[in-house]
């Protein structure tokens, strides 16, 4: 049973640390190392085309050719806008707290900025597109909704012959995967892996981030990064989801960088908004893939 301590002087000071202890984690792996590109509309599109299916061919001598060529496409996102407020009373700039910065708009901004990275990558890992309307948010399409070699395991286990299976179904449509993001229980499976996959760690990687491996297949032209990604599993997901992509095929498309904006004051507080407005850039839906539902 918890018992409480009563000191019997009342003008004792209490022993407070001095600085407000905050251990969530920031994730942004993909808003910080995919490439940034420029958009100018709200509906981004990305022009595509396709070889024609190589067969044993041979022309009469003289003869027309055969024109069977065909158009290039193009595939749509949505600019996604993300929006995080805030707001400071002017009491609470006044009053002194316990870990509280002298200047507490300042800290709050801090806090917003990370929260939007947060968000930003959750979208860019998790959402799927709703063009939207005046009174419905526009959402992108984001990297789980947008590859098309795309398979369900129905409560399998990964194995490393199901990974090497999922880089050559990319392999087989011209790319080659660089990047997997799993969430933990299914990196550290990967990492348990003894088969014919070379693993080793990028030291200067290590140094600057979280801790990457290397994962090296004959089944992918480029060593692969393998990271431990806190999105590629939430509460309510059916087991454990893996995605690997060619990361030149990907971009962020921005049409308002992030920017802290000073809002009307219409009381006794200070308001503020952290708001921009991006889109993924999918340019090829064939340049990776997702296993879902692993044990």
């Amino acid at each position: 049973m918890a018992q409480r301590f009563v000191r019997d002087d009342s003008s004792v000071k209490e022993s407070v640390l001095d600085m407000i202890v905050n251990i969530d984690p920031i994730e942004n792996y993909l808003v910080s190392n995919l490439q940034r590109v420029s958009a100018n509309d709200e509906f981004h599109f990305v022009p595509r085309d396709t070889l024609r299916t190589p067969s044993l061919t041979a022309a009469v001598e003289g003869a027309d050719p055969t024109y069977d060529g065909n158009d290039p496409t193009r595939a749509m996102n949505v600019e996604h806008i993300i929006s995080v407020g805030f707001d400071v009373t002017d009491s609470e700039q006044a009053t002194d707290r316990y870990g509280s910065p002298e200047d507490r708009v300042a800290y709050e901004t801090e806090k917003a900025l990370k929260d939007w990275a947060n968000f930003a990558e959750f979208a860019v890992l998790r959402s799927t597109v709703v063009t939207g309307n005046n009174s419905t948010a526009r959402q992108m399409d984001g990297l789980k909704a947008c590859l098309t070699i795309d398979t369900s395991q129905s409560g399998v286990s990964l194995s490393e012959t199901i990974l090497n299976d999922y880089l050559q179904n990319v392999w087989n449509e011209g790319s080659d995967v660089d990047l997997i993001l799993a969430p933990m229980k299914l990196k550290r499976r990967i990492s348990g892996f003894s088969g014919d996959g070379t693993k080793f760690y990028n030291q200067e990687d290590r140094r600057l981030v979280l801790p990457i491996e290397i994962y090296e297949s004959d089944a992918s032209g480029k060593p692969v990064k393998l990271v431990a990604h806190r999105y590629m599993q939430q509460s309510g997901d059916t087991n454990f989801d893996i995605l690997g992509v060619e990361m030149e095929h990907f971009a962020t498309a921005w049409l308002r960088e992030p920017k802290v904006r000073p809002l009307a004051k219409t009381g006794d507080a200070e308001r503020r908004q952290v708001i921009g407005e991006f889109t993924l850039e999918c340019r090829s839906d064939l340049a990776g893939f997702i296993g879902r539902a692993h044990l």
